[in-house]
């Protein structure tokens, strides 16, 4: 009998040990997730630093800058190639000059903006949906390069050539839908 409580005994202060560990696990995980954002000293001794946001681009368009820093900083981008989605719609965009820096961007936004050429985007070749219906494109050859590109929108640029979409059209499959001045001209 006394042999069988020992054994019993052992077991639950095992079982306790485990919870202890255990518990202590799932607090420091708490702790250093939720002080991930922060720097951690110990008498002045850095032993944990933040990952910085990533800051070392600069674009031309001030709307567009302000909208990157953001987008930056509510995903903890560290790095441009970080960077695969970016949504900047009704921003008052005029200029994409210095986009191209993020070179990994798979599905761009600029719906509802001032956007005359899309020359800029003609190095994201990872690029794949695109969004610049409501702009004011006279330019759209910069995305005839993108060979991985799905889907564009172009809708409601009165001033844009068909022949660049005809030309896009017809050696990709991606699907274009165009402003209607060209649904006209097909």
């Amino acid at each position: 009998m006394s042999l069988l409580l020992t054994k019993r005994h052992h077991k639950a202060k095992n079982n306790k040990a485990k919870l202890k560990n255990s518990l202590f696990l799932v607090l420091s995980t708490l702790f250093l997730s939720a002080c991930s954002q922060y720097d951690i000293k110990v008498n002045e001794q850095l032993i944990y630093g933040a990952k910085k946001t990533f800051t070392d681009f600069k674009v031309s368009d001030p709307n567009l800058q302000t909208c990157i820093d953001q987008t930056l900083k509510d995903q903890s981008a560290t790095s441009a190639s970080s960077l695969t989605r970016l949504a900047c719609t009704n921003a008052g965009i005029t200029d994409l000059e210095g986009l191209r820096v993020f070179s990994q961007l798979q599905h761009l936004s600029l719906h509802n903006n001032h956007i005359a050429s899309l020359s800029e985007l003609a190095t994201l070749s990872e690029l794949r949906d695109l969004n610049v219906a409501d702009n004011a494109l006279i330019d759209a050859s910069g995305i005839l390069s993108l060979l991985k590109l799905e889907k564009v929108d172009l809708r409601n640029n009165p001033a844009l050539e068909c022949r660049e979409l005809v030309q896009l059209q017809s050696f990709t499959q991606v699907e274009v839908l165009r402003p209607k001045q060209c649904d006209a001209n097909s």
